[in-house]
């Protein structure tokens, strides 16, 4: 719990009730700025510090000047009789300090709360002050725009006093135009009459012409009835010239393969006649060497034959002998008679 003054701060421990033995001789020093609260250091000679000496915040401004504005929003909020009062109950309660230790703690307590209230009004009126301010300088702002606004407001004025002007001009010279206009049209009027007169007979000659046309449109209906079926009948015949087309076309692809199928085998046959032609030269070769072994044979064949048959003559001739040996054999009256035989 602590009680200060003007910067003066007295700190008792929690709970406890002051007595003479723990008021200090030189009592703790806080600066006097509400938002700042460092200790000071004092050594008891001359005036005590009431604020930092070297202490800056935000704008290079110092404690001083800060409590400074801080008391003019006291004033301005009305609280300055209120922190009279709390001063003035305060500087009492430490003259009395320690005769009334006993009633120290209850009126800490009240001291604290009226500090605590007197600060949230402080805080209330400077948030005040700043709107305020807020609010001139909005104000100062629109009526710098309404000025602009006036001047813009004025410049179009004068423009449309111009325009005005110019406007007026130019009906004069249209009024002037509008009846050079209606003397021109009133020619033209009359001209038109006339052409009206033309147009007439020119809608009489282009009726004729109508009929005319008509007839001939009739004649070029019954003209184009008979080119259409004459139309359907080509292209009856078209489709089937395609149809025909389409059946020589294929034709003539079956007869394209058939060539080519032909060609191929042309060019097999060739090959295989090349192949033949050497096989009959090599046939030939070897029907040369079987007719030159054929002849040798028939010579040998010829021997042969020639030799079969002094053999055959041989054989017939034995076999005449032995026929007639048997014969002489087989007769007793002729065995002793038996020509001898050549002696061996």
């Amino acid at each position: 719990m602590s009680a200060g003054r003007r910067g003066v701060q007295i700190t008792f421990p929690p709970g406890s009730v002051p007595t003479a033995d723990i008021i200090p001789a030189f009592p703790v020093r806080r600066c006097g700025y509400s938002q700042c609260g460092n200790e000071l250091t004092y050594d008891g000679k001359g005036r005590p510090p009431e604020y930092c000496p070297d202490r800056r915040w935000p704008g290079n401004k110092t404690c001083r000047q800060l409590a400074a504005t801080e008391r003019e929003g006291i004033r301005a909020a009305g609280l300055d009789a209120v922190l009279d009062e709390y001063t003035a109950t305060t500087d009492r309660l430490l003259s009395a300090a320690r005769p009334l230790a006993e009633h120290l703690n209850a009126v800490l307590t009240t001291v604290g709360e009226v500090r605590s209230g007197a600060l949230t009004r402080i805080g209330e009126a400077e948030r005040q002050v700043a709107e305020a301010l807020e609010r001139a300088a909005e104000a100062d702002r629109v009526a710098q725009a309404a000025r602009a606004e006036e001047a813009r407001a004025a410049g179009a004025a004068a423009a449309a006093q111009a325009q005005a002007e110019q406007v007026e001009a130019r009906m004069l010279e249209v009024r002037a135009d509008a009846e050079n206009q209606v003397a021109a049209a009133t020619h033209r009027l009359a001209a038109v009459e006339r052409q009206h007169g033309q147009a007439v007979a020119a809608q009489r000659t282009a009726e004729s012409n109508q009929r005319a046309a008509e007839l001939r449109s009739v004649k070029a209906i019954a003209e184009a009835t008979l080119l259409r079926k004459q139309a359907e009948q080509a292209e009856s015949e078209i489709a089937k010239l395609r149809n025909q087309v389409q059946a020589a076309d294929n034709d003539r692809r079956m007869l394209t393969q058939r060539i080519k199928d032909l060609t191929q085998r042309n060019t097999d046959m060739t090959d295989q006649q090349r192949t033949s032609a050497e096989r009959e030269k090599k046939l030939d070769t070897v029907v040369a060497a079987l007719r030159e072994e054929n002849t040798a044979l028939n010579t040998r064949l010829n021997d042969a034959r020639v030799t079969v048959a002094a053999a055959d003559a041989r054989a017939e001739a034995a076999e005449a002998r032995y026929t007639e040996l048997l014969t002489v054999l087989s007769d007793p009256a002729r065995r002793g008679a038996a020509p001898k035989g050549p002696t061996a």
